[in-house]
């Protein structure tokens, strides 16, 4: 699907753009600088021993910034063809943030680890987008500030132990499953909790 040229019916031509992207995250070339996905997205061609990121879970994030959120604003320019190289930069920047936040939680599997699980990746994206839509310039925030935004939810984050501290009461870290239900509770829990702190 990410190579192919030939006209496509809508529903794979919408996936056509993220899947180009997950392969560009998950095999980069020289100019995109160091991944923190390289070789971690499980797909059919990746033999990796450390593929534990579902390759459906990045797609997702990537499907729902593409439609409404950061990414978005790099699908429309001059040329009339998406920022492929921007969306990527951006993306590598965030994500790289992530895993020096949260190192500990990036390097183990979902099982292990809700921040590499389905229900982490979707609400850390609707994060990049609530982080980068505060930003004047969102092309030009760097990983380093990124970082310094995660940093305002980290202690709030409950990834591989103890129990997120939910409204409706806590819920154990491992009870959180890859389920609409689930996605948005963690999600709403993390962008309420940034903008209580942006906030202050």
């Amino acid at each position: 699907l990410p190579s192919t040229n030939t006209r496509l019916a809508l529903p794979l031509q919408k996936r056509k753009l993220p899947a180009q992207i997950v392969t560009r995250l998950n095999y980069p070339v020289d100019s995109d600088g160091p991944s923190p996905f390289a070789g971690r997205i499980k797909t059919p061609t990746n033999r990796n021993p450390d593929a534990n990121i579902s390759y459906n879970s990045v797609l997702k994030l990537l499907e729902h910034s593409l439609s409404d959120g950061t990414l978005m604003h790099y699908t429309y320019t001059e040329s009339g063809e998406p920022d492929v190289d921007g969306i990527v930069a951006i993306l590598n920047k965030y994500w790289g943030a992530v895993a020096d936040t949260f190192p500990t939680a990036w390097k183990l599997p979902p099982t292990k680890s809700r921040l590499t699980h389905g229900a982490g990746m979707v609400s850390m994206g609707f994060m990049m987008d609530a982080i980068t839509e505060r930003a004047d310039d969102h092309s030009s925030l760097s990983k380093a500030a990124f970082r310094d935004e995660l940093e305002r939810i980290s202690d709030m984050c409950k990834w591989t132990e103890g129990a997120w501290d939910f409204s409706d009461g806590p819920k154990p870290w491992n009870d959180i499953q890859n389920l609409p239900r689930d996605i948005e509770a963690l999600a709403n829990y993390l962008l309420k909790s940034y903008l209580q702190q942006v906030s202050h």
